[in-house]
């Protein structure tokens, strides 16, 4: 291949790239959800919505409230879409249980898209008006404390219900996914189930969740998972035979 036609590849490739960036530009601009900026509609956010949060416990500024009961933080996220036009809802519950391990981080953090019942995504677009955003906001408001509020308090018992849990339990994650409106795999199940059971020096339940995690799948889990649990066996294992010499 000569020098001529290599240049003529490279020309031809830029080329398609190019109609490819001036097409995502129309795009962009012709179908766009038309409305205010993020910017414009974060302001209504701080006028009307942070009031209100702020009678139901929740606290923040900007797109972020939280509101802490017991060992819980709640918290109540607008998320706006990176290209303007529209916001979602992200509802938060976070543990503050938190390890390292190899590089990475292991959190227990349970979170849920705020949906109307029965819908997995939803989000809501910016209008022009601030009265048609001060309506939205109003009914992103109604929402939270029907479906919100419902999903918050699954979680009332914590971590009692959690600490329960075995590995029947496990088998049957999908159940604990509709019972806590979540969408876990099995191996995040088990992961966040022995970090709560470590964090409340429930060993023995923690070394039977060990077992369960044995038997997944590569499918199912990642290598610095499996790491993880074998790494913590010995230690469960001390624990569970100096209860037996007791």
């Amino acid at each position: 291949m000569d020098f001529f036609t290599i240049i003529e590849k490279i020309l031809g490739l830029l080329s398609v790239v190019f109609i490819f960036a001036i097409a995502r530009i129309i795009y962009i601009v012709a179908f766009r959800p038309k409305g205010i900026p993020a910017s414009e509609f974060k302001k209504v956010v701080q006028k009307i919505a942070k009031p209100e949060l702020s009678k139901l416990g929740f606290h923040g500024n900007g797109w972020d409230f939280t509101k802490k009961e017991g060992e819980l933080i709640y918290a109540f996220k607008f998320v706006p879409n990176s290209q303007g036009g529209w916001i979602h809802i992200d509802l938060y519950i976070n543990t503050n249980i938190k390890q390292d391990y190899k590089g990475h981080t292991m959190e227990v953090v349970f979170k849920k898209m705020l949906t109307p019942k029965n819908k997995i995504q939803h989000a809501w677009h910016y209008h022009k008006t601030e009265k048609q955003n001060i309506a939205i906001l109003n009914s992103i408001l109604e929402l939270f404390q029907e479906e919100g509020f419902a999903f918050f308090k699954k979680f009332e018992q914590y971590p009692e219900c959690f600490l329960q849990m075995n590995n029947t339990d496990v088998d049957d994650y999908k159940k604990l996914n509709d019972t806590f409106s979540l969408n876990f795999s099995k191996a995040k199940w088990i992961e966040v189930l022995i970090l709560i059971n470590e964090k409340y020096a429930n060993y023995k339940n923690a070394l039977s969740l060990i077992s369960a995690g044995k038997v997944l799948s590569e499918e199912e889990t990642e290598n610095w998972q499996n790491d993880f649990l074998y790494s913590k066996e010995e230690e469960l294992m001390t624990f569970v035979n100096n209860e037996k010499n007791k």
